[in-house]
């Protein structure tokens, strides 16, 4: 699963539907993505357009986008 944005670190959480993704991150700093590998049911990911994303960076949550 891959986010874009500005502001992400190596030691970013992503959260889905409320819970913080406990698989391994990468990052680049370059391409501005944060990513997490695993299945969809691994994951906690929904049919498209229930799941809520956050990210959360030095305590800072972004807004939550919808997918």
């Amino acid at each position: 699963f891959r986010v874009v944005g500005d502001g992400f670190s190596l030691g970013s959480t992503i959260e889905i539907n409320g819970t913080a993704v406990t698989a391994p991150v990468s990052f680049s700093y370059a391409d501005r993505v944060v990513e997490v590998s695993g299945t969809k049911r691994a994951l906690g990911l929904g049919r498209r357009g229930t799941n809520r994303i956050v990210v959360v960076e030095r305590g800072v949550r972004s807004a939550e986008f919808v997918y």
